[in-house]
């Protein structure tokens, strides 16, 4: 068995020498923060790096797709210690935050104890708290792969992560009815040769993200049983000036796409968003067809309408 490598472990400050200008920046990414999304099995959106909580900044700051509720990751490419579990908690409270994630190099018994004290306390419809480390790995001369480790999570987390994706109970049900609906989406796209790309991997979440034009900027359709109607937005991430720049050219947008918008510039929220909705059941299979095929018409008329002023 001589073709076989061999693990080597690799100092992560070795690739990323300083943690708030190296590692913090390449967590942010959006498919950095997938994968830790994955690991925890969250979706996040609206990331924002070095954001405000009163006087101090925050690591990283986003928001919980299904929940609707606000992550604060901090990060320390070291073994924990107490500064940073003081920060955590002062960071939460100043935000109001529905989940914290603690992302380290290393981590002590006492604090894995602490956060795992404070799950047991926290009723989980109030807060949550993860602590992830991260692990770098190598092959020999193959490239380094970065690797999330979950240390610490909500109590029976993993249990209910897994009865969600088993589709069990009606709110289960209802998330698995919009990876359906996704995944024919996608197929129907595919199929028509869509101008956007329809490559996220449908799953079992009320919104379906396009990555648009400049960085930050997203297509994203939805699916509001609950108002009954699907929607096509222009989704736009700390970008207030790119916002302002279509808004300069609001009357050829509508006419080209044919229908008045409903333009939301969110700056507490550091983000803005065009939207066009379409009143449907979106779970009536009657109605099935005519409403995927709204959502590609319409995400390709978003497409011509938007590009041009981007």
């Amino acid at each position: 068995m001589d073709d076989l490598g061999t693990i080597q472990q690799v100092d992560p400050r070795t690739i990323w020498p300083n943690e708030a200008a190296d590692f913090t920046p390449w967590l942010a990414s959006e498919e950095n923060m997938a994968r830790l999304g994955e690991a925890l099995g969250l979706q996040f959106e609206d990331v924002r790096v070095e954001a405000s909580a009163g006087r101090y900044n925050v690591d990283i700051v986003a928001d919980e797709v299904d929940a609707q509720r606000k992550v604060i990751i901090e990060n320390q490419l070291a073994i924990t210690d107490h500064k940073h579990l003081g920060q955590l908690i002062t960071y939460a409270s100043a935000l109001e935050a529905g989940f914290v994630v603690w992302v380290v190099a290393d981590h002590t018994e006492e604090h894995k104890s602490a956060i795992d004290w404070l799950n047991r306390q926290m009723p989980p419809d109030t807060i949550n708290f993860f602590l992830v480390q991260i692990e770098v790995i190598q092959i020999d001369d193959s490239k380094r792969a970065p690797m999330f480790h979950v240390i610490c999570q909500p109590n029976d987390w993993g249990r209910e992560i897994r009865k969600s994706a088993q589709g069990s109970g009606d709110t289960s049900a209802l998330k698995l009815s919009h990876q359906q609906f996704w995944t024919e989406l996608k197929g129907l796209a595919t199929a028509e040769n869509s101008k956007l790309p329809f490559k996220l991997e449908p799953k079992p979440r009320y919104r379906y993200h396009i990555p648009f034009g400049p960085a930050k900027c997203y297509v994203t359709l939805t699916i509001n049983t609950r108002e009954q109607y699907l929607g096509c937005e222009l989704l736009l991430l700390e970008s207030g000036d790119v916002y302002n720049k279509l808004l300069a050219h609001k009357n050829e947008i509508e006419h080209a796409i044919g229908k008045e918008l409903e333009w939301m510039p969110l700056p507490q929220r550091m983000r803005s968003r065009v939207i066009l909705k379409r009143e449907c059941n979106p779970q009536s299979s009657d109605e099935r067809e005519a409403n995927l095929r709204w959502l590609v018409e319409t995400a390709n008329k978003f497409h011509e309408a938007f590009m041009p002023y981007l």
